[in-house]
């Protein structure tokens, strides 16, 4: 499956006054360099996490091979060549949390797209991943193209910046703060002696320990 960004989110989880405050940063001369960090670090942050953050919406792509799976036809006298496959009602949606989904096209082998009904299926947020469920008694189109042949529109993450969780925002203030370290007027207060030493790592230390419980396994 392929994931295309759709909506981006409209603010981000920590903002340039939040970051300002934690620096004790008092002037407006480094706002354009922070905001540029604060968006970098939270898109690090996602893609680490495989999670969404602040609201945005994705389309999630299926291919007509994705929708079907693999299974055995006598699980009592199981022998080669006697895999099936069966159709697959659960699909799970990457990057939750899962808010809701939009809409779902169907694309035929002439590529001509059909929209699939609401009433068809359900959503379940709960998960992580979020699922994507068809009802009882319904099924995918049959003359399904190759590729991409399902369109789910999808909307992700935790809501509102008040939304997501704590440890998340402090490992964002906390990677931002690593990542100007070397900006020493930004410390003056401050030893910042080992702060850049940190940033040897792809995701420092003490972030991906904020982070790990939220990390995601690949789909």
């Amino acid at each position: 499956m392929a994931m295309q960004l759709k909506i981006p989110p409209a603010s981000e989880p920590v903002t340039l006054t939040e970051v300002k405050d934690y620096l004790r940063i008092l002037d407006a001369n480094d706002d354009a360099l922070l905001t540029g960090v604060i968006t970098a670090v939270r898109q690090a942050a996602e893609e680490f996490t495989r999670r969404a953050f602040v609201t945005q919406t994705w389309t999630a792509w299926f291919d007509r091979a994705e929708l079907w799976e693999k299974s055995v036809g006598d699980w009592t006298f199981p022998a080669p060549g006697r895999e099936t496959f069966s159709e697959k009602r659960v699909l799970e949606i990457p990057r939750p949390p899962l808010q809701s989904i939009n809409l779902i096209n169907t694309y035929d082998t002439a590529n001509s797209a059909t929209l699939f009904p609401a009433s068809d299926y359900r959503t379940e947020g709960a998960s992580a991943p979020g699922r994507l469920v068809l009802n009882e008694n319904v099924h995918w189109p049959a003359n399904l193209r190759e590729t991409q042949a399902v369109e789910a529109e999808c909307v992700l993450g935790y809501g509102a910046a008040s939304s997501v969780p704590q440890s998340i925002k402090q490992a964002l203030l906390i990677w931002v703060k690593l990542l100007v370290a070397n900006k020493s007027r930004l410390y003056e207060e401050e030893n910042a002696r080992g702060l850049v030493e940190l940033n040897t790592d792809f995701i420092p230390p003490v972030v991906e320990n904020l982070l790990r419980s939220y990390q995601m396994k690949n789909l």
